[in-house]
């Protein structure tokens, strides 16, 4: 022993302890002598962890999703709201896309519409969301209302998505984002991101022809795409 050691340290071998080890028929250690061991450091103190698919969701990268999580909302007028996007996706680390229709804004230099004077100018700089890919579609028929935003996670996203078919009438707004995110389902070459407004005046069997022949081009272009469909249909209720 040592000078300055400690008389009461009993010290074992390695072949010592296999020996005790082997002649054991219970493995359980008081709870005074465990105590003890977990104040010397020697037992590390176990502490518990949440569990539950919201925690592990939270830990997990859009890039890992095979099918992509986002949200759909019509905002109905963004200008005075985007801040309140900024802070609501704080809460979604997890997004790969959000598509939000009725913006109701349009670019400086726009052209004018039957003498319409935009009541919102909005420059794109304006609506970027940090990491996230923009694509912007405002109204072309009118000076304002309507509008769709989609965006598109540059996590989840391999590279810069692209635009596959607009369209802008009185009966319907459309706009389709084609993505190649790192992970898709078996057999999927890309994911295509179809974001729709429809008003409350459309023609709803126009408005339904117009997305049939928009989707028949979509997958005509890319027929091994998954299509995520989503957007607002405000059809009234005419029935008394």
């Amino acid at each position: 022993m040592e000078n300055g050691s400690n008389p009461n340290l009993v010290q074992y071998g390695a072949c010592k302890l296999y020996s005790i080890k082997a002649h054991m028929t219970e493995f359980l250690l008081e709870p005074r002598v465990l105590n003890k061991l977990k104040e010397l450091s020697i037992v590390p103190r176990r502490r518990g962890k949440r569990a539950g698919i919201q925690k592990r969701i939270r830990q997990t990268k859009p890039a890992n999703f095979s099918f992509p999580y986002g949200f759909s909302s019509n905002i109905n007028s963004i200008q005075g709201k985007f801040t309140h996007l900024e802070q609501a996706i704080v809460n979604m680390p997890n997004l790969c896309f959000i598509a939000l229709q009725e913006t109701k804004i349009q670019k400086y230099g726009c052209q004018s519409w039957n003498d319409e004077i935009p009541q919102h100018l909005v420059t794109d700089e304006a609506l970027q969301l940090e990491n996230f890919y923009m694509f912007r579609y405002d109204r072309e028929y009118s000076a304002n209302g309507g509008g769709l935003i989609t965006y598109v996670s540059k996590e989840w996203a391999i590279c810069r998505p692209k635009v596959s078919v607009t369209l802008s009438t009185p009966d319907i707004e459309l706009l389709a984002v084609s993505a190649r995110p790192r992970f898709l389902p078996s057999g999927a070459s890309s994911i295509i991101i179809v974001n729709i407004y429809t008003r409350p005046t459309s023609n709803f069997p126009v408005a339904d022809a117009e997305m049939k022949k928009a989707l028949t081009k979509i997958l005509k272009s890319n027929p091994r795409s998954n299509v995520i469909i989503l957007g607002t249909s405000t059809e009234t209720n005419s029935s008394p």
